[in-house]
């Protein structure tokens, strides 16, 4: 990892920040992370290895802050965001992901709230079919940020297995999958976030696209909104 920020190099990329902006009247977050002058702040909690600076979470949350101060939408235009759960696993095969995010060339929306169990995953409704080669997911997820900015969705489901408890299980899962259709919602309070639903009827997802073992959903969710160090 990288050698902790100073508060004034933070500081000043802050106002950096805030300089840039007033030059576009319209924008949203996500699009404005590519940037040329911005090169690389979408990277900044990733790891080396993916094209990350390897932040610490106590710098990520100074920036946060002094963004948030501006508007709070500019939370979503520095960092990995929702992508940092990839790096939680050990596998190589989200790499590509992973570095398309740092260098501002993807971004990931994650799919956890359900129109009748909330954020309980628990009581997950959505659920992912083991067949060969893979899995079918099907279900509902709603109150989603960024879903008309994104290229990729992390989606959490029970697994059908014959055990006691769920297996929840976390899968990514490209926009444009086949059986996965969106529908905008109004976001309460946030003008310039696009909201929605997805529905995923009869969603394929290869194995490749499990993030972690089944059943380990839970433990992703834990640290990755803990912001725990990948």
């Amino acid at each position: 990892m990288n050698k902790p920020t100073t508060p004034l190099v933070i500081e000043s990329m802050a106002a950096h920040l805030m300089e840039l902006l007033p030059h576009h009247d319209t924008w949203h977050p996500v699009a404005l992370r590519a940037h040329r002058e911005l090169a690389g702040w979408s990277g900044l909690d990733l790891p080396a290895r993916h094209g990350g600076a390897a932040w610490c979470a106590t710098d990520m949350a100074r920036l946060f802050c002094l963004c948030g101060r501006r508007d709070a939408e500019l939370r979503d235009l520095v960092g990995a965001g929702h992508a940092r759960l990839l790096a939680l696993v050990p596998t190589r095969r989200l790499d590509a992901v992973l570095s398309a995010v740092a260098r501002s060339a993807a971004y990931c929306a994650v799919a956890i709230t359900e129109p009748d169990v909330g954020s309980d995953l628990w009581a997950l409704v959505t659920t992912a079919s083991p067949v060969d080669g893979g899995y079918v997911l099907g279900g509902t997820n709603q109150h989603i940020s960024r879903i008309g900015e994104c290229t990729h969705f992390i989606v959490f489901a029970a697994v059908r297995r014959p055990t006691k408890n769920p297996l929840i299980t976390t899968f990514l899962i490209p926009r444009d999958s086949p059986g996965l259709e969106i529908e905008p919602m109004r976001p309460s309070g946030l003008g310039a976030a696009l909201w929605g639903r997805v529905f995923l009827r009869h969603v394929n997802v290869p194995l490749t696209s499990r993030i972690g073992g089944e059943g380990q959903g839970l433990s992703l969710f834990t640290r990755h909104f803990c912001y725990c160090v990948p």
